[in-house]
């Protein structure tokens, strides 16, 4: 027989009140004062944790009170949801569970599990999650996420060795570090890079191996540094110091438009739309990132302004046709 809200309440300040009272024994009538129903309302609140939940309740009767008898803790099992609240804490689960491959924060996985299972006996049988992500299980890095998050939230700083694909050299950092950041299928750490005096960005599967190590040196978080504000005007997650912002004017063919204004790749202002191309322009550093969004779209798009932006596709075009 489902459980109402308003029995599950009951059943959980009973839970609360002999977990609080640890060693004690609790009198039946306390537990009706602090339900607000009757005694006979209180005994079937126990039998009911008794045999759905299997706690541990016991009576003392030289105490005249109830007690556990081992450690408890009241479990989610009958939750008083209703339908819409199933069907988003149904879209949570599936949620969760894309990122149940990361290996960090294990104890997540089990969460969902019980979550799962706990909302089941409201949802067909044959539930199978419905939202899906792309996801890389052998990517490297990851069993870097966990000891990382632990340095960002007790401001510690981090050393390791670091080796980019454009350069051959093995570098040693020291960083304090602020955030971990997915894009396109990889993690990067965000942090201040003491020797250059600045922010900078690191993929994760270019660490070396075993190189990590969290100093017991703290830092003052510099609250003023926010994300958004750091990738605002740069696609990707390649943020070149040395570079400013740029105006770009680009036209795309009417098939390539409809793309783009349904997933813009960035804010935009449009200048003009007609039956033959749109027109927009955007602010941004041009960077590698936006070369190959660029490229990849083909004879769909064309660079009015700026000129450099123009010869630097044309030129990332040529170098791909000369491969065959």
């Amino acid at each position: 027989m489902p459980i109402s809200k308003n029995q599950l309440r009951r059943l959980r300040l009973i839970d609360e009140k002999l977990n609080r009272w640890k060693n004690a024994y609790v009198p039946i009538f306390d537990l009706v004062q602090l339900t607000g129903v009757t005694e006979r309302t209180v005994k079937e609140d126990i039998r009911v944790l008794r045999d759905d939940y299997e706690a541990p309740i016991a009576w003392s009767a030289k105490n005249g009170g109830y007690y556990y008898s081992e450690p408890f803790s009241m479990p989610i099992k009958n939750l008083a949801l209703s339908q819409g609240e199933i069907n988003k804490l149904k879209v949570a689960i599936s949620l969760l569970q894309q990122y149940s491959h990361l290996g960090f924060l294990p104890d997540v996985v089990g969460v969902v599990d019980k979550l799962e299972k706990a909302v089941k006996f409201k949802l067909e049988s044959s539930y199978q999650p419905y939202i899906h992500f792309e996801k890389n299980v052998l990517y490297k890095g990851i069993d870097l996420i966990e000891p990382l998050l632990q340095a960002i939230a007790s401001c510690k700083t981090i050393v390791f060795k670091y080796q980019s694909f454009k350069n051959n050299t093995l570098l040693s950092h020291k960083i304090q570090p602020y955030f971990i950041k997915e894009h396109g299928n990889r993690w990067y750490l965000i942090g201040f890079l003491l020797q250059q005096n600045s922010f900078t960005t690191f993929a994760l599967d270019r660490i070396k191996d075993h190189s990590l190590a969290i100093l017991e040196e703290y830092f003052k978080r510099d609250t003023s540094f926010q994300l958004h504000d750091y990738f605002n005007s740069v696609l990707g997650m390649s943020v070149l110091a040395n570079k400013s912002v740029e105006e770009i004017i680009l036209q795309m063919n009417p098939l390539q438009s409809k793309y783009f204004l349904s997933k813009p790749f960035h804010q935009y202002q449009l200048i003009e739309e007609t039956s033959q191309h749109t027109t927009v322009k955007i602010n941004l550093i041009i960077n590698y990132e936006l070369i190959r969004i660029l490229a990849g779209m083909g004879n769909g798009v064309k660079v009015l302004q700026p000129q450099s932006l123009a010869d630097e596709l044309v030129a990332y075009l040529k170098g791909a046709l000369q491969q065959y």
